[in-house]
């Protein structure tokens, strides 16, 4: 079962909204020196020389390394995870649900170390050739894009987490849908990805490579790409249906 939940960080609306917006997640960041010593910045933790600071007067929180630049910021929960993943030997851990942008759409995978992950695309391309549930490397997952991202479930809300420190966020994944119900550990989730290798049963809007990810991860076979783009039918459709309902009434005055 998904829950769905809002964020109480963004159901402001207007001026509010856009005061606050810039907090939600991780977002937008252009590497830049900073003023690790400002009064208007706390400093909450500190590993290997970098340090996670919160602003004092409205929580927004950035990542600084130890040459005084700015590598992150965002929500702090989010930026606590980003911090830890940044200094470690790795930014990937087994279990991970990643993505990656190709323009129209994302792909998306579960890392399962060594570089290497199980993906459900075709052996040729993401739709090329048999499509089926597989183990590939990271380069293969990737193709011609340098940057992705963790899909991680802080308090089991799914949140987008980028590898890239100067990067343009996009939207903060289901942040503001959903709230998982349970999170499998980063073992349980390697295992059931691994448990239907070989599937075929490819479906783009009821068994796509997303809700392959979702189901290893939370249980649940969901996908964000495909509920917006039914959203937006759905749209489609009533705004032609009152079109219609117009013409209509017009016709019989």
């Amino acid at each position: 079962m998904v829950t769905r939940w809002v964020s109480e960080e963004i159901v402001d609306t207007g001026i509010d909204y856009l005061r606050r917006i810039d907090r939600v997640g991780d977002c937008t960041n252009f590497d830049h020196k900073v003023d690790v010593n400002s009064s208007l910045w706390k400093t909450e933790y500190k590993l290997n020389g970098w340090r996670l600071q919160r602003r004092n007067r409205d929580s927004k929180t950035r990542i600084v390394d130890r040459d005084g630049f700015q590598r992150g910021n965002g929500s702090f929960e989010v930026m606590k995870e980003k911090l830890v993943r940044l200094t470690s030997d790795s930014f990937l851990l087994p279990g991970d649900v990643i993505g990656v942008r190709r323009g129209l759409y994302d792909h998306y995978a579960v890392y399962i170390g060594e570089d290497k992950v199980i993906q459900y695309s075709g052996e040729g391309g993401d739709f090329k050739g048999k499509v089926s549930i597989h183990v590939a490397t990271m380069k293969d997952f990737l193709k011609m894009n340098k940057s992705y991202y963790v899909i991680s479930f802080i308090h089991e809300v799914p949140v987008r987490i980028y590898a890239d420190t100067n990067f343009v966020a996009g939207e903060t994944y289901g942040l503001e849908r959903w709230k998982a119900d349970k999170v499998y550990s980063p073992e349980e989730t390697v295992k059931r990805a691994m448990s239907r290798l070989g599937e075929a049963e490819y479906n783009l809007v009821f068994n796509n490579c997303e809700h392959f990810v979702m189901w290893c991860k939370t249980g649940i076979g969901w996908s964000l790409q495909v509920e917006k783009k039914v959203e937006e039918a759905l749209n489609i459709a009533d705004y032609l249906l009152m079109k219609l309902i117009e013409r209509a009434e017009t016709k019989w005055r």
